[in-house]
């Protein structure tokens, strides 16, 4: 890492992160690239900080989750040719705006900073489980949300992908192409 903060990525390293509306298979994605790559994966930095929470989590909380995410990014160094993020800032944006209906300078300027060098989007298909943690099991919330991620990613300029189907779908689409790209 820089002394500015920023990202210094290691020649041939590649940020792979994986995105998407809650319940669509992202930490199952990383974890089975995780096993595939022998390697570490970044896991969602709001999930540790909020299980064991017994009371609602505030705009606060949601604040320090986004710097939390973003200083586990900047000091994540895997063992691999690629770093595999489960989620990013993008995620704490439209949790933000879908809240609190703010936009949080801080977070778009680490946005547009970021180092990421593909996405892959996951869709909506993968059927909603229930977990404490998660608040939109209605599915026009999810298309909303997958439509407002795939208008984010779209913008960042970055490659991206849509995943479609079942976790080994998913996982044989990414892999085919991270071996195109090694």
């Amino acid at each position: 890492m820089e002394k500015d903060g920023t990202i210094t990525k290691p020649i041939g390293l590649k940020i792979i992160v994986i995105i998407g509306p809650e319940s669509t298979g992202k930490s199952t994605l990383c974890k089975q690239l995780s096993t595939q790559y022998n390697c570490d994966y970044l896991p969602e930095f709001s999930r540790a900080y909020l299980e064991g929470f017994t009371q609602e989590y505030s705009y606060e909380d949601v604040l320090i989750m986004a710097k939390g995410q973003l200083k586990s990014e900047k000091v994540f160094s895997p063992n691999a040719p690629f770093a595999f993020i489960d989620t990013n800032l993008l995620i704490y944006k439209v949790w933000i705006e879908e809240k609190y209906q703010l936009t949080i300078d801080w977070i778009e300027e680490e946005i547009l900073q970021s180092k990421v060098d593909h996405y892959f989007l996951c869709d909506i298909d993968i059927p909603w489980e229930e977990d404490p943690l998660r608040e939109h099991p209605d599915e026009n919330d999810r298309k909303r949300l997958f439509d407002r991620y795939h208008e984010l990613v779209m913008k960042t300029g970055v490659p991206y992908i849509i995943l479609h189907g079942n976790e080994d779908q998913r996982l044989l689409e990414v892999l085919s192409y991270l071996n195109e790209i090694q």
